[in-house]
């Protein structure tokens, strides 16, 4: 019946189930099984400003930190 499949992937309990449906269509139907996976990339930020903001938030208030 099908020829081809494509299933995605981005490893959740979801798509290992939808996987192991794929491969067992294409195993009866003899079809050719191509995946494809997704993957969360971090966030970049935009601009300089946005580097700024980040460096801020992550930064401790000073007095946490140790005299040098």
């Amino acid at each position: 019946m099908y020829r081809k499949i494509l299933v995605a992937n981005d490893g959740s309990p979801g798509a290992l189930k939808a996987l192991a449906g794929a491969i067992e269509t294409a195993k009866r139907d003899g079809a050719a099984l191509h995946m494809i996976t997704v993957e969360e990339l971090p966030r970049f930020p935009a601009s300089i400003d946005e580097v700024e903001e980040e460096k801020t938030e992550a930064e401790p208030p000073r007095d946490w930190r140790r005299p040098v």
